[in-house]
């Protein structure tokens, strides 16, 4: 029997995630972690604007036009929902312990520190940035806010101690085309993440695959939340409404890079070899 764990938050990318993941498994349990669907009136009340609430509020709706699932799958999943700081909590280790999980899986939550990293090796990060690169948070906004549109993607590695530093099992990141928002992006590169875990996940179950070392880079960029502020949203805003993704389609110079392909292991390529991919919507 395959039991896969999911601790994700509760927007509709995250129900999305589970949801999908859960089709692979006999069994699922999901932590849902309620962290606010408006970051604007949550994490960033101290510091709130209507631009940046406004842009949040966008990404919520672009979101509903991409993701169907308004409500997890209770088929075959279990639903646990904590707060926006108790992922790694006594109970939930507890919970997660008790499930006996195969694989854990990770979108969205905050860092997993302690316990919880001990109940299997099979821990794995869905995370939407490219690494060695933007590693943190918001790791898609900052490539977009540098004007480095084609480190926007999805990484998929294993989770260590550190802040998204564990080993590399496979990357992949969407085609940005004409008439794309930063959230139009940003929600095809998560269904590319999920489709790629779909493959993935069948494999190391059945075997052990180590992933590829994460490398040093020049220009390696750990934000915090907190430097998303206010300046920085309505400089990025501005230069949304002024066209930049259409200007950087037709006039960009971009940058050659590593990535991490899975096939029958992961092995390193480089950026221009691994091509970006459609998705039909």
């Amino acid at each position: 029997m395959k039991k896969i764990c999911i601790l994700t938050s509760h927007n509709p990318r995250h129900i999305y995630v589970a949801n999908q993941l859960s089709k692979i498994a006999d069994y699922s349990l999901v932590i849902s972690s309620a962290m606010g669907l408006n970051p604007a009136t949550s994490y960033y009340k101290n510091s709130y604007s209507t631009v940046m609430e406004e842009y949040f509020n966008q990404r919520f709706l672009s979101e509903l036009s991409f993701f169907n699932d308004r409500s997890f799958n209770l088929n075959n999943q279990s639903v646990i929902v904590v707060g926006e700081n108790e992922i790694n909590n006594e109970y939930v280790y507890e919970q997660v312990k008790d499930f006996k999980p195969d694989l854990i899986i990770v979108f969205g939550t905050n860092i997993l520190k302690g316990k919880i990293l001990s109940i299997t090796s099979k821990i794995i990060n869905m995370h939407l940035g490219m690494s060695p690169y933007f590693n943190g948070s918001n790791t898609n906004f900052w490539p977009m806010y540098q004007k480095k549109y084609e480190y926007v993607g999805v990484t998929i590695h294993y989770i260590d101690a550190g802040v998204d530093t564990g080993n590399i099992l496979h990357q992949t990141r969407a085609l940005i085309e004409k008439g794309d928002s930063p959230h139009s992006i940003g929600n095809k590169n998560i269904i590319l993440g999920v489709n790629s875990l779909k493959n993935i996940i069948p494999e190391i179950l059945k075997n052990d695959y180590s992933g590829i070392k994460q490398w040093p880079v020049n220009f390696e960029y750990i934000p915090k939340m907190k430097d998303f502020n206010n300046q920085v949203q309505l400089n990025f805003t501005q230069r949304i409404k002024n066209d930049e993704i259409n200007i950087w389609l037709k006039n960009s110079s971009i940058d050659e890079f590593n990535m991490v392909r899975f096939l029958e292991k992961p092995t390193i390529t480089n950026s221009s070899l691994f091509k970006p991919e459609k998705i039909n919507i």
